[in-house]
């Protein structure tokens, strides 16, 4: 049959990664990606000659983990630039309007909360201190760290965020306040496990920042290693079928007609996207169960606006909620409960002029608004759905001047989305974050049993663009075991 190949299926930032770590290791590498482009929400778009995001908006951890990650899919470290942002939180029910410093780092923002809540001092010291043991005690929160047994688990893994934010005495103001990077997962804090939010929140509170060019620099750097390792990266092409023989995918045909004989095939794609593809050999009734009683996070409205140059303005996030209930927020099922992040940044255009620009995204249901035509072309033609998308623009719009009044009579919009935006570029559900975490719901990682397939995980150990990455390191590193992994990490510089 000659060589075999390994199969990436999807080129998200996982996808990315793992075919980027199994070339490394010696494999011959096919990625095969559905849309035109590459990178997933990772990926950005043009308007009015400048780019803008989809997905990737921020990061935390700037001097920590992200630089490794970014090294070890290709980005050179002299290519990173990070811009610190302060972060506000604007909570007008809750009498909460506060900012928390860039380059603070964790104890300012501890310090910040404190004096915003000056009764609850010690019970928020207790909360965020746990935030800070599980981060420290996550395995691959620096790349080096590997876990000695399995991925371990801890007390935190079976207690959910409302629990340990009650157990800690937070009242729901403070709750809300300092649990607002549950935007960041979608997942709800009755829900989720304390481990996966304090993951993202640790990171966020530790060194909130935005990278310079966004997703774009990722995509650049993975597209070197893939010229440099022999990468075939097969875009507008999926999986049509998988040919098996005792659980062993041995031929994938692929939507372009090509056929590919496979040593392994990786899912980095949403699970109920990749188990119509699997053969039914490998569909264990286990297996379908758990990727039926999945959740969806939430989807978001995004608007994007230019703001003139006469306007007070500094690269920061803000975000605003109508209420207290993160929980109710995330559901998005109440349109007049919902959260709204407010991304102030700073791009160059195609002329060299530096804008001011504003990504705003409010939570919303995936699939909505119903009854709309199915394909972004129609929609494009539909008064109704344009009509639609003017109105929650215009929200949007009075959402940022809630908290930026000085904006009033500067803004320029430029361009909106919905969550059928983003089911058209990001199937099969068009969530923010894919799969919900739920306490007590293992998320699929790893090998399907009695088969060389694979998946990688939905972000298994930290929400997120990272989260997304460490899921394809942590399958690699499962697959390859210490000896290898650690030579690649040597080679990146790590």
């Amino acid at each position: 049959m000659g060589s075999r190949a390994a199969l990436v299926v999807g080129s998200g930032c996982s996808g990315l990664m793992l075919a980027a770590l199994l070339a490394k290791s010696g494999q011959e590498v096919v990625l095969v990606e559905s849309q035109s482009t590459p990178g997933g929400y990772l990926r950005r778009f043009v308007r009015e000659k400048q780019f803008w995001d989809t997905g990737y908006h921020f990061t935390g951890g700037s001097t920590g983990i992200m630089p490794q990650l970014l090294a070890l899919i290709g980005v050179e470290s002299s290519k990173i630039k990070f811009t610190p942002l302060d972060h506000r939180i604007f909570i007008p029910r809750a009498g909460v309007d506060m900012v928390l410093p860039g380059n603070c780092g964790f104890d300012g923002c501890v310090a910040s909360f404190a004096a915003m809540f000056p009764k609850e001092k010690d019970q928020l010291s207790r909360y965020l201190d746990i935030e800070r043991s599980v981060w420290e005690t996550t395995p691959f929160n620096t790349l080096l760290r590997t876990p000695q047994q399995g991925l371990e688990l801890s007390d935190w893994d079976f207690k959910t965020v409302a629990q340990t934010a009650a157990e800690c005495g937070l009242s729901p103001e403070a709750q809300a306040a300092v649990n607002s990077f549950a935007m960041c997962h979608g997942s709800l804090p009755q829900e989720a496990p304390m481990s996966f939010h304090s993951r993202v929140s640790y990171l966020m509170h530790t060194g909130l920042s935005r990278e310079e060019n966004g997703g774009d620099a990722i995509i650049a750097g993975f597209m070197k290693t893939a010229e440099k390792y022999g990468i075939r990266l097969l875009c507008n092409t999926t999986v049509a079928e998988i040919r098996a023989v005792g659980g062993d995918c041995r031929e994938a045909v692929l939507t372009n007609g090509e056929v590919v004989a496979t040593s392994g095939i990786y899912f980095t794609i949403h699970p109920s996207a990749a188990m119509p593809l699997l053969p039914q050999e490998c569909l264990t009734p286990s297996i379908q169960r758990r990727i039926r009683r999945m959740t969806e996070s939430c989807s978001f409205i995004t608007a994007y606006f230019n703001v003139d140059d006469t306007a007070d303005f500094t690269a920061q996030l803000a975000d605003r909620f109508t209420g207290i209930d993160l929980d109710e927020m995330l559901r998005a099922t109440d349109p007049a409960v919902y959260g709204t992040g407010i991304m102030l940044h700073k791009e160059s255009d195609f002329d060299g002029n530096i804008r001011n620009a504003i990504t705003a995204f409010r939570t919303a249901a995936c699939g909505t608004p119903a009854g709309f035509p199915v394909t972004h072309r129609d929609r494009l033609a539909s008064p109704e759905y344009q009509a639609y998308k003017a109105q929650k623009t215009l929200e949007i719009e009075n959402d940022i001047l809630a908290v930026f009044p000085q904006f009033a009579g500067h803004l320029h919009q430029v361009e909106s989305g919905t969550p059928l935006t983003n089911l058209t570029w990001q199937p099969p559900t068009g969530s923010a974050y894919g799969v919900r975490c739920i306490c007590g719901q293992t998320r699929i990682s790893g090998n399907i049993p009695g088969t060389n397939c694979f998946i990688a995980g939905q972000s298994s150990l930290v929400p997120g663009v990272m989260g997304a990455m460490l899921s394809g390191v942590s399958l690699f590193y499962q697959l390859a075991g210490e000896q290898l992994y650690h030579k690649i990490l040597r080679q990146a510089g790590i």
